[in-house]
């Protein structure tokens, strides 16, 4: 038993001595410190009794206001014990020293957790709310959602893994921070975050799973085919069909405007017989001139439609080209040149004009 005591009581001046080295390398967010490196003992019965001694000696310290102190052993406790009660004294004692981040953590943490023995004591349970309240407002707090979610996330702030993805970050204000989202399968997503103090934001970070990712360009990008008899069913197979049906519209109304012109030119027709039978001029003859005027306002619509329908295929056919262009899986060895597509309309015909520049 002597032999034991004496182990429990160097674990507690090591442990003591080690977390004045972490203490200056605690993160300004939620992430906490990496555990010191000692060798523990193999019997938890023997950590424990050290977790207690470091526990009382930093309530000892914090009643005799000496702040540092107890922030030191109780971080030495927390690394051999994680138990609610070392975690709120962890808290209270890092909001003493100015460790806003790390306070609001272990606080947050620990209130989520009380026991019904910690639950039973109103008056304590309310001091340490206020204590997190107080932490809460010296720091930026960003409640981060992953879609899709699963238990295999993992979050990082500025490249330091956080311990639980679905507890609240409190990171340093006025800061920027990069907040990175991984699950196996699924591109990363990222975002960077700098707030005032006492700011409260929820944002998302959206994964994509890494064969859409991939055909879309990018991890936050959408996604694309990724493999055969899926092009109707995708997003590419969507932003493909809308210029064909932009092609499809103009068509139609190049047919129907060649109706109208072959129906003007066929009332032209008519209206210049009507003058020679007549043997007068479109001017002095009100028949003849409403023959021509007949003719006059199909070829007119004819036109319209033209340069309507010439507009939509050009549209559809600028809109095929940039698809094809972006969608196209072969790096090409030089970068593309401009082209200019534009409706060509003559008194006899209309079409569309590509006009490509190499």
């Amino acid at each position: 038993m002597k032999t034991a005591a004496v182990k429990s009581r160097a674990l507690v001046a090591t442990l003591a001595a080690l977390s004045l080295g972490v203490e200056a390398r605690i993160a300004s967010s939620q992430t906490p410190t990496p555990a010191p490196t000692v060798d523990l003992p193999a019997d938890p019965e023997l950590v424990e009794d050290a977790a207690r001694e470091l526990y009382r000696r930093a309530r000892e310290a914090r009643r005799d206001g000496d702040h540092a102190s107890c922030y030191r052993d109780m971080l030495a406790a927390w690394k051999l014990s994680s138990k609610p009660n070392i975690a709120l004294g962890l808290g209270d004692c890092a909001l003493s020293v100015g460790r806003n981040a790390l306070a609001a953590t272990r606080l947050s943490w620990a209130l989520e957790n009380a026991t019904d023995a910690m639950r039973a004591q109103p008056g304590t349970i309310d001091h340490f709310r206020k204590r997190l309240e107080q932490a809460k407002s010296a720091v930026a707090t960003v409640e981060v959602t992953v879609v899709p979610a699963g238990e295999d996330v993992e979050l990082s702030v500025d490249g330091t893994s956080v311990e639980d993805p679905s507890a609240p970050l409190f990171l340093a204000p006025s800061t920027p921070h990069r907040i990175e989202a991984r699950r196996p399968g699924f591109a990363p997503a990222s975002t960077t975050v700098n707030l005032p103090p006492g700011q409260e934001k929820a944002l998302e970070l959206q994964l994509q799973p890494l064969g859409d990712a991939g055909a879309g360009g990018g991890a936050m990008g959408g996604g694309g085919a990724s493999g055969a008899g899926q092009g109707d069913d995708d997003g590419d197979g969507i932003h493909a069909a809308w210029p064909i049906g932009l092609g499809v519209a103009g068509v139609a109304l190049l047919g129907v405007g060649a109706g109208m012109f072959v129906v003007g030119q066929g009332q032209r027709d008519d209206a210049e017989a009507l003058e020679a039978q007549n043997g007068c001029a479109q001017s002095l003859c009100p028949e003849v001139a409403d023959a021509y005027a007949d003719a006059d306002a199909s070829r007119d619509a004819s036109t319209g439609l033209f340069i309507a329908g010439g507009a939509l295929s050009a549209a559809a056919v600028g809109a095929l080209i940039w698809w094809w262009a972006t969608h196209d899986d072969e790096p090409t060895a030089e970068p593309q040149d401009d082209f200019i597509v534009s409706p060509l309309v003559t008194p006899r015909a209309a079409g569309v004009r590509l006009d490509l520049a190499f």
